[in-house]
């Protein structure tokens, strides 16, 4: 019994063609899986670039308020600034004005003991100015 060569040869053709069909589809099946993870890779990295465009957006606009904001700041130092230096001003003139009331109400070179408000007031002290002088005083 012999089988002829060429029928062999063409059986074993066929065996080889059936597997080169399946290795196609699976390789083609792998191919679809990939080009599919492709689209997704590049549905993933649109959406990265977005947001770091998004990013970049908000960092200059951080940036531009931080410059507005240091910009008030400055003003409003200035602004500190001046009020600070006319405080210290009102300050030393109430200083002073204190000083001098209180020179003017020490008793007089002879030990009278009379004070140079209640002679220029006529006798009589004002009870505002009394007051006055507690509170320049007290603030002291």
């Amino acid at each position: 019994m012999s089988i002829p060569y060429g029928l062999l040869i063409e059986g074993l053709v066929v065996v080889l063609l059936m597997v080169t069909v399946f290795y196609c589809i699976s390789l083609e099946r792998k191919l679809r899986a990939l080009r599919s993870g492709k689209d997704e890779l590049k549905a993933i990295i649109d959406k990265l670039n977005k947001a770091t465009e998004n990013a970049q957006a908000s960092v200059y606009h951080l940036k531009a308020a931080g410059a507005q904001t240091a910009n008030d700041l400055t003003g409003l130092v200035a602004s500190a600034r001046t009020i600070s230096d006319e405080l210290e001003l009102m300050i030393g003139s109430g200083k002073n004005l204190a000083d001098r009331l209180e020179d003017v109400r020490r008793p007089s070179a002879d030990g009278a003991g009379v004070d140079r408000i209640g002679e220029q007031a006529g006798g009589r002290q004002p009870l505002q100015e009394e007051d006055l002088i507690k509170s320049l005083r007290e603030a002291r």
